[in-house]
């Protein structure tokens, strides 16, 4: 399996390590023995709504957006896949434990790689459940070899 890269992108401040975010790529990507790069960029909540507006039409800010790229293609100098963008709103996430928060925003970036990968939930009660509960056993995983 190729090396897999995480770009990581933080408009606004953060309070997470980046060495968090990527092992939830890679160790997300191992799983599914898949290969490929992503990009997370933390961004403000307006800058999410107007996300969410132009692309679900949805004139409200959320927590995470995933865009997938229509056709991937390996990255220069990488051999796997640009697979897209997981786009996160820190200030969506109301939690005021720092441990807490690492665990959410991990939650968030596995969720959206999932859906970099095609793996979907929206019409299924069990796909999420079985997507929940891959996503619980990885960020506990990544959180506790920190």
């Amino acid at each position: 399996m190729s090396e897999s890269v995480c770009r990581v992108v933080k408009q606004v401040a953060c309070d997470i390590d980046t060495n968090i975010i990527q092992a939830c790529v890679a160790k997300t990507l191992l799983q599914e023995k898949k290969t490929g790069c992503a990009t997370v960029v933390f961004v403000s909540e307006s800058e999410i709504a107007k996300l969410n507006k132009q692309f679900r039409n949805i004139d409200a800010p959320t927590d995470v957006l995933s865009f997938p790229t229509q056709t991937p293609t390996p990255q220069q100098g990488n051999n796997a896949p640009y697979l897209g963008e997981i786009v996160i709103c820190p200030d969506q996430l109301h939690i005021s434990k720092k441990q807490e928060f690492a665990w959410e925003v991990c939650h968030l970036v596995v969720h959206g790689m999932f859906h970099l990968l095609g793996v979907h939930h929206e019409h299924s009660e069990q796909a999420y459940r079985a997507i929940h509960q891959k996503e619980v056993a990885l960020i506990n995983d990544i959180l506790q070899s920190q």
